[in-house]
């Protein structure tokens, strides 16, 4: 962790968790008016609730992307969708 700069922890949640956000939005955009539909998000193992020692670009990832799709989730539940 020590060893990683602003840059390298924006390139990596620029990647991989803005995409994850910008995805989910406009995969519920569909969804939503058509009242169906499932958004599947793999994550890796543990690691966003454990972490694991020399990966917290990963971890942090892994984090959002579960706290992500949990508040979606919840977003629309109460809807005609959820």
């Amino acid at each position: 962790m020590t060893e990683q700069t602003a840059e390298t922890y924006a390139a990596s949640f620029d990647t991989n968790v803005l995409v994850r956000c910008l995805s989910m939005k406009h995969e519920l955009r569909v969804m939503l008016p058509q009242g169906s539909g499932s958004i599947v998000n793999v994550s890796f193992g543990p690691y966003g609730s454990v972490g694991a020692a020399g990966a917290s670009r990963l971890c942090g990832q892994q984090t959002c992307d579960e706290g992500l799709t949990k508040s979606a989730a919840l977003e629309v539940a109460g809807t005609e969708f959820g």
